[in-house]
Order: structure tokens, then sequence, then C-alpha cells
């Protein structure tokens, strides 16, 4: 992967960071970080989008940020392809 398109993709993962809850903002940050391995592990979800806009729901309504931003990261992916 070029390193603009990894740029682009972390611009856009702090996008979601502004408003955020503290809990969200750590999550995304903690993506952001370990950018390598989350991008292996959330690449080609294979789930609709009414599946991915259920779990995220549910993940909100569960507070699990870290979930919650994996299925965002998951998007910025797919939206890249």
């Amino acid at each position: 992967m070029s390193m603009n398109k990894k740029e682009e993709q972390i611009g856009r993962m702090k996008e979601l960071m502004k408003g955020a809850p503290p809990k969200l903002q750590y999550a995304i940050i903690r993506i952001i970080g370990n950018y390598d391995f989350f991008e292996k592990i959330c690449q080609h979800s294979g789930l609709t989008e009414n599946e991915m806009q259920k779990y995220k729901e549910e993940a909100l309504l569960k507070e699990d940020y870290l979930m919650f931003a994996m299925l965002c990261f998951s998007q910025v992916l797919e939206q890249e392809e």
C-alpha cells in the first residue's frame, strides 16, 4: 500500500474522532497506532451495508468502542478498494 493511501485512511479515521466520546477516541488511536495489524483483520469483512450498520449500532449500545472503531475502519478500507 502506498504511504499516501495509508495517510488518507488515517486522516479519515481521525475525522471520526471529532466530537466522539473519549473512549471512542482512544479506540481509534489504538487502531491508528497498530494500523498494519488492524488493516489485516479488518479487510474484506464480507458484511453487507445493513449488517455493518446493525453491528455498529449494537457496538454503540454495548459501549464497545473498539468494535465500533474496527467496523468503521473496515468501511474506510472497503471504500478504498
